[in-house]
């Protein structure tokens, strides 16, 4: 929910631009900001947007992002277009130069011990030849989660920017 929403006031398609704010923050630092930083934030008399715990993310991506989830709707982008010119813009200016060191992980440590599932493996892994976007489906707590990571974790280095982690759990 956008500050905007949650004071009550006016929505335009600058709340979207906050939510693909907070998509980006998280896929950017690995972490979610808290709803209580979140609320305090929104609700501050001098807001500012949630602090990346992060020191890596390159300072004109992290403006970016802080515009998108500023608290004040009027300091934020027009629209989803005028964020996605913002980031292309930074895109192109950090293409030159770019090679394996630019390739980014930011994936959660895994809590246990990965063993097993070959067949899986395999079947993810023949998968994603052929498609851009795979989805696991499955009753919950069979481990769809844990595997995507591991796969993610170990096929990484295939793909030029790395991979990220976002959790869409709500």
């Amino acid at each position: 929910m956008s500050p905007e929403q949650l004071r009550g006031e006016i929505v335009d398609a600058r709340a979207d631009v906050w939510a693909l704010g907070l998509v980006l923050y998280e896929m950017l630092t690995g972490e979610q900001p808290t709803a209580a930083g979140l609320r305090a934030t929104m609700l501050a008399d001098d807001p500012a947007p949630p602090p990346s715990s992060r020191v890596d993310i390159p300072r004109e991506l992290d403006r970016i992002v802080k515009r998108a989830l500023s608290p004040l709707r009027d300091e934020r982008y027009r629209d989803g277009s005028a964020l996605t010119a913002a980031l292309e813009l930074w895109a192109e200016h950090n293409e030159a130069g770019r090679g394996d060191s630019a390739r980014t992980v930011r994936l959660p440590a895994p809590v246990t011990t990965f063993f097993g599932r070959e067949r899986e493996i395999e079947d993810i892994t023949r998968g994603l030849a052929g498609v851009r976007l795979l989805t696991l489906t499955g009753p919950g707590g069979t481990g769809k989660t844990r595997l995507a990571l591991q796969m993610a974790s170990s096929l990484c280095g295939r793909y030029e920017d790395g991979a990220a982690f976002v959790s869409l759990v709500g």
